[in-house]
């Protein structure tokens, strides 16, 4: 009885801190279960939404500061009013404003909880899960082109465990536990043969120590050129605006710059895609096709139209595998310029976040997605592990933010300080 008492014990000191809805999604999607779908995902917010019913003005509130992701929900809304496949872009709409609700909601939720910890027992119990599998059944864990454990393929294992690597590195404790995950998650890593996966977990990897040394040289910089630098530092968004600007304004002459450097087999066989893409949105550049007309609404989509349609790989593809060029079939250049108004919103939170431990491991997730998107399709996906922390993170960095602000300002009051006196 005592050993259960004391099992029991551990158990609960190490579900305390733990982030429910973070836990509950981040596990279904890297079980990647059909249990994710609509009809979960509104029972969760409905929960969410009663826990915190008092709070929802201030969550709101607080949610618009999310300025580049309100905008995109704003330019799908509108795009319902020149979709070819109106009932459709209303339905992905409507997806969409679902997660983004979720994020919202679980971000309030878990502003005082640990993140890291939340995600990095998730991905304990799924490399536990994946290896048991393959001691259990060897014989399904491996396929021709690589190791693949439950999953149904070897990418979807790579993808997962080169999530699960960033985590627990980011989050890494020098315990005997943390190094047997660690060495478990990137042995099933390079077991996958995921090219697409090990690269970009390398490539994060790569920046990420690029970063930390430039902090540390900046650290021993001088004041005044400590202040010189940190004013460059702040005019990169604007400039970064600007080309945004022009991008959209020079919509065309960018897609043919595209069409003409992408070759039908780039990318194993992509540029065909992308190429499809673009020349069926050519007269849409703009504002494109609204979301779900492209690849969503099954003969009536924008890709059965296509000559390429007539292949029978092609009929089984739900995205064009470049989240970006379908950005631009479903968005425009309009709603591409928004997607990277809200990456550089999300970077400038990370600069500016309180010291965090969830900070440096945010930052490495999302430059992860963002890159995966080059060539896989992750904006928008209702089941997609990496938007939804893209959301949840930019919303979660906002209230850590607010709250610190609060707290000083409490703080401030508590010692009479008044800014007057500073003015």
């Amino acid at each position: 009885m005592t050993s259960v008492k004391l099992t029991k014990n551990l158990l609960i000191a190490q579900c305390r801190g733990l982030s429910w809805p973070v836990v509950l999604f981040f596990s279904l999607g890297m079980f990647q279960t059909t249990i994710l779908n609509k009809s979960t995902l509104f029972l969760i917010v409905l929960i969410l939404f009663l826990e915190h019913f008092r709070d929802v003005l201030l969550i709101l509130k607080t949610g618009f500061k999310a300025y580049g992701l309100v905008m995109i929900l704003i330019w799908e809304i509108a795009s319902i009013a020149w979709s070819k496949v109106q009932l459709t872009t209303i339905i992905y709409v409507g997806n969409d404003l679902e997660i983004l609700a979720f994020c919202l909601l679980a971000a309030f939720h878990s502003r005082n909880k640990d993140i890291a910890k939340s995600m990095k027992v998730v991905c304990f119990v799924v490399i536990v899960y994946a290896l048991a599998y393959c001691l259990i059944f060897p014989g399904d864990s491996i396929s021709s082109i690589g190791f693949k454990s439950f999953y149904a393929q070897k990418n979807s294992l790579g993808y997962c465990m080169a999530i699960s690597t960033l985590i627990i590195l980011f989050s890494f404790k020098k315990s005997l536990t943390d190094y047997f995950f660690l060495f478990a998650s990137i042995s099933l890593l390079i077991l996958s043969q995921s090219k697409t996966s090990l690269n970009l977990f390398l490539i994060v990897l790569c920046i990420s120590g690029v970063f930390f040394v430039t902090k540390y040289l900046y650290s021993q910089l001088n004041q005044y050129t400590q202040v010189v630098t940190a004013l460059l530092l702040k005019a990169i968004p604007s400039f970064l605006y600007v080309i945004i600007f022009i991008g959209v304004i020079y919509n065309k002459d960018v897609a043919l710059y595209l069409m003409n450097s992408i070759t039908d087999d780039a990318f194993t066989g992509r540029g065909l895609l992308w190429n499809t893409v673009l020349s069926r949105t050519f007269d849409q550049l703009l504002i494109g096709n609204g979301p779900g007309v492209f690849w969503g609404a099954d003969l009536l989509s924008e890709i059965a139209q296509a000559p390429i349609y007539q292949q029978p790989w092609v009929k089984e593809l739900h995205a064009a595998d470049g989240g970006y060029i379908d950005v631009i079939g479903s968005l425009g250049f309009v709603g591409l310029a928004l997607i990277f108004i809200a990456i550089i919103q999300f970077y400038k939170l990370v600069l500016n976040a309180p010291k965090n431990k969830i900070v440096h491991l945010s930052a490495a997730l999302i430059t992860f997605f963002i890159l995966h998107n080059i060539t896989e399709s992750g904006f928008f996906r209702f089941v997609s592990m990496l938007w939804f922390l893209f959301e949840f993170f930019t919303f979660y960095l906002i209230f850590i933010s607010d709250d610190a602000k609060s707290h000083n300002s409490h703080l401030d009051q508590s010692f009479g300080i008044k800014d007057s006196k500073y003015s």
